[in-house]
């Protein structure tokens, strides 16, 4: 069999497969007009956008990605943007994840001629405003990192103690 042929198999287990099948009942559930759930401290995904709305607050959680470690390297870098669509202030103190040993909230800031990564031990979402955890800025520092799947949850964790689950994609390395 050639390697042309072998590379289309769709087996029960293939990534395409998995992806015909998460495709399927996406359309199901959007033909059908189900409408999505919002509870308490839980992320609803709509696209690419997951809602975390609490007694408090209201966020909506936008392109949320960690890249793919390179191999041999036990660190990552995730990046998310963050609405605060809510009519109060947000502070958020930290983030954990059990795929993960540890997950700081992090910086990067100019040193003369170098940039230099910093921690940050909060960052403020204002209400009717959003932040970015992008690259060469605020950003999402994993260690520990041995595998992660091909979705993670991250648990954003708030000044008033609230834990807010949003679901992170990973995406392979690429240049630039």
């Amino acid at each position: 069999m050639s390697a042309t042929r072998s590379s289309l198999r769709f087996g029960p287990h293939s990534s395409a497969a998995r992806a015909a099948s998460g495709l399927a009942v996406l359309m199901l559930l959007v033909g059908c007009g189900a409408p999505a759930e919002e509870s308490a401290g839980s992320a609803v995904v709509a696209d690419d956008s997951q809602t975390v709305k609490t007694a408090t607050l209201h966020l909506v959680f936008e392109d949320a990605v960690f890249r793919s470690p390179l191999p041999g390297v036990d660190k990552t870098v995730g990046y998310v943007s963050v609405r605060n669509v809510g009519a109060n202030d947000v502070v958020l103190t930290g983030a954990e994840s059990k795929s993960l040993r540890a997950l700081e909230l992090h910086t990067m800031i100019r040193d003369g001629d170098m940039m230099r990564m910093r921690r940050l031990s909060e960052v403020s979402v204002p209400a009717g405003e959003s932040i970015a955890f992008e690259r060469g800025g605020k950003h999402l520092m994993a260690f520990g990192v041995e595998a992660l799947s091909e979705s993670s949850e991250v648990v954003f964790i708030t000044a008033n103690d609230e834990h807010l689950p949003v679901r992170f994609a990973t995406v392979a390395v690429t240049d630039g």
